[in-house]
């Protein structure tokens, strides 16, 4: 309570803040604002370069999308829960700049 007391006198005080009460005051602004301003740089770093990295990627699926394939693979599912293994045909296609593969139902369409 007696800090409440100290602050209640402060604010009904009529006398003036120091010049050293002043300057620290500035310099919490400025160390704040300087935080912010890095925090806001950084961060619209980190977005360019994912969204440079999305692009990439996002090219590389439209071009192993325009690939036609005509070789068909099969997977091999099985485990001791399946009893059985299951065989599935796939298509594969494959970016080779980007090493980026898909796999497809040979019967699937694609975008």
């Amino acid at each position: 309570m007696i800090w409440l007391k100290a602050l209640t006198r402060k604010i009904r005080s009529k006398a003036g803040d120091s010049l050293a009460e002043v300057m620290v005051a500035i310099l919490i602004a400025a160390l704040g604002a300087s935080a912010l301003v890095t925090m806001v740089l950084s961060a619209t770093a980190v977005i360019g370069k994912s969204e440079a990295e999305m692009n990439n990627i996002y090219a590389a699926e439209a071009l192993i999308a325009s690939q036609a394939t005509t070789d068909d693979s099969t997977v091999t599912i099985s485990g001791a829960a399946l009893g059985t293994a299951i065989n599935i045909t796939v298509q594969v296609q494959e970016d080779e700049d980007y090493d980026l593969k898909r796999y497809t139902l040979p019967r699937e369409s694609t975008p």
